[in-house]
Parts: structure tokens; sequence; C-alpha cells
């Protein structure tokens, strides 16, 4: 009777050891499916991701963020579904012990990563800014050969000058033709160049204008400004102009800011742990401490017609 009943009270432990690992996961998707929802709608009342209900319900606390994020989505969970949240949170406190792991940091290696790229490929470009500057400058030997054309006309205009040099001595010479005849000639060519190479290098010497470079006219400025002034630790996940999102973890302390054109979607894990700040305005307390919140900023009645 003894090895019967402790036989019996190994049993019971063990089956109750099961149902309290497997009860928080089996109880979410069965009150789910009860009301009939599906794991998009849960997203569409909760904005809570899908893999991360999928995660909840299949208990694989490993692939969720840090314990106190976890619960703000239970209670958003419990919420929608009908369910008690402090019975959900005390199911989740017995399991979360025996399959946490340590906290690690969102997006920190991948901006290393990043910033190391951006700056490879900003020297590349400059090199190749550099290259197309120097192969587009003119060659500087062009300029010392344009003043030979200048001496071809200095040797061709003493012909012209000589003719009138001859015709002015012609009348006085009446007794000393032989003496005077050939000398007077070679002195006129002489003078005249002089005065003619000093017109003659004026053309080829203007420098030729650089074409215009066109101005590129810069970007406009983004019109939307959201800050943050983080008082706890808190996890966001922020949508820019309709991208991507973006997951972060905050530390006390952080100001992270956002610029955008049309609007934010913003997912926070702790609403008491951070301030917002939209176009210079404060948002005024966002929720409870621990309390999951989803804003879309501006808000309809705020966003600008597309003439606007």
């Amino acid at each position: 009777m003894v090895k019967s009943k402790s036989r019996k009270e190994q049993v019971d432990n063990a089956h109750g050891h099961n149902q309290g690992e497997g009860g928080l996961g089996q109880r979410l998707k069965e009150a789910r499916e009860a009301k009939g929802l599906t794991l998009e709608q849960v997203f569409e009342h909760t904005r809570v991701r899908i893999s991360m209900v999928e995660a909840m319900e299949k208990e694989q606390w490993d692939a969720l963020p840090s314990p106190v994020f976890v619960k703000g989505f239970l209670r958003s969970y419990a919420k929608l579904l009908g369910v008690d949240e402090d019975e959900l949170i005390d199911l989740y406190e017995r399991q979360v012990p025996k399959h946490s792991k340590p906290f690690k940091p969102i997006l920190t290696e991948s901006r290393s990563r990043k910033s190391g790229t951006l700056v490879v490929v900003f020297l590349i470009v400059v090199a190749m800014a550099l290259g197309f500057w120097w192969i587009q400058q003119p060659p500087r030997p062009v300029t010392s050969s344009k003043p030979k054309p200048a001496a071809r006309l200095q040797d061709k205009s003493p012909p012209s000058t000589g003719t009138q040099v001859s015709e002015k001595p012609a009348p006085p010479p009446a007794h000393k033709q032989t003496l005077v005849g050939p000398k007077e000639p070679q002195k006129g060519p002489q003078i005249v160049p002089t005065q003619e190479a000093k017109k003659v290098p004026l053309k080829p010497a203007a420098p030729e204008p650089e074409p215009e470079k066109a101005i590129t006219t810069p970007p406009p400025r983004p019109t939307l400004v959201l800050k943050g002034n983080v008082k706890e630790r808190t996890w966001m996940r922020v949508s820019v102009d309709g991208g991507d999102p973006k997951e972060y973890i905050f530390e006390p302390g952080s100001q992270p800011q956002w610029k955008g054109q049309r609007l934010f979607d913003i997912m926070i894990g702790n609403a008491g742990g951070i301030e917002l700040e939209f176009n210079g305005k404060p948002l005024g307390i966002l929720g409870k401490r621990g309390k999951v919140v989803h804003l879309t900023l501006p808000q309809k009645e705020e966003r600008r017609s597309p003439e606007g």
C-alpha cells in the first residue's frame, strides 16, 4: 500500500508539472479560438506582432523580449480575450525562471556594421570624385605653345613696312645714292617689328572660360519631428512614413529622435517609462508603467491634405 501510494503521488506530481508548464500557452490559444479570432485579428487589436503571439501560445519565451515587455503583451492579450490578467501573469512568472535567458540589446551590432560600411563607401566616393576632377582639368602645356604664331606674324610684317621706308628717302639721294640706299632699309625692319610684337600676343593670351558647373539644390528638410525622453528602460517599435518598423531598447536618460514626412507608427512596451514630444508639443502621459501603447502620429484630423 505504501509503495502504490507513493507511485500514485509521483504520477500526479508529474501530471501537474506538465499541466503547469503547458497551461499558459494552451489557455491563450483556446480562449482565442473560442472567440473565433485569427492571429491577424489579434495583431490589429493589440498591435502585438503575430510572431510574438505565436511564441506566447507555444511558450517559446526565448523568442520574446525581456519579462517586463512580455507581461505588457499578456495584459493586452488578456483584455482582448476576456481572461483574468493577474492569473495569466502568475502563470507566466512560474514558468519564466526555467526558460528565461540573458537579455540581449537590439540593433547594437547592426549599427556598428552599418557605420563601418558607410565610412568605406564615403572614402570610395571621394576618391572617384578627385579622379574625375583631375581628368576634367585642361592640359597645361597648351598655353606655352600658343606664342609661336606671333613670331610668324612678325616675320611677315617687315616687307610691307620696308616698302614704306624706301619711298621716303628716294627724293634726296642726288649726290649719295650708293651710300645711303642700302643702309636705311636695314634699320627700318628692326624698329617696326618691336611695335607690332606688343599687339599680337594679346589675343592668344586670353584664358578660355571654364564651363559652369550645375548647382544642385538640397532636398527639402523633414517636416515631422518626434523626440523622446526615456525615464525607465523601455522597448519601442517605430515605423516612419510606412517603412519597415525598427525595434529599440532605450535606457534611462536616452533622448531618441526621428524625422519623417507623413506619419509615425509607434508601439511602446512601457508607456510610463518614456515621454514623447511631437513637433515641439509634449504628448502628456501615455499610460501606466508596464502598459503597452500604440500611437499613430499625426492623428487623422491633424494630417495635411496632399495639396498642402
